[in-house]
């Protein structure tokens, strides 16, 4: 919970601070509400957008989406996470396997994308 909540916070810091911001993740109904919340609180834009992570097709679409809007990229927070609760002896290894796809492939995925879009 606590880098959540760091997220969270930094999000509202940047935008008090004249900071617009996309939020992304596989569920737009939430985002979107999300999305609206935030805004009424820093009275700053927040696009949300959806994308998976492990597939760089998705990551490509949001980040063009977050340039053609906003014009410019200048922070990427990866937080995407899969998770498990339970033991790692009752973890089967496709449920391992998405955690690695998620946690390290996403991480890479999405730096990757930004990197060529937009930092290159």
């Amino acid at each position: 919970m606590f880098l959540r909540s760091a997220i969270i916070c930094y999000f509202l810091s940047s935008h008090r601070h004249g900071c617009d911001a996309v939020i992304a993740s596989r569920n737009l109904d939430k985002l979107k509400e999300a999305a609206v919340k935030l805004s009424a609180v820093s009275g700053r834009r927040c696009l949300p957008l959806r994308i998976d992570v492990r597939q760089p097709e998705s990551i490509v679409a949001a980040v063009d989406e977050t340039l053609k809007e906003f014009g410019r990229l200048d922070i990427l927070i990866n937080n995407a996470a899969g998770n498990f609760l339970c033991p790692a002896s009752a973890l089967s290894f496709n449920a391992f396997k998405t955690v690695l796809e998620i946690d390290t492939m996403g991480t890479f995925n999405t730096s990757k994308v930004v990197y060529e879009k937009w930092f290159k």
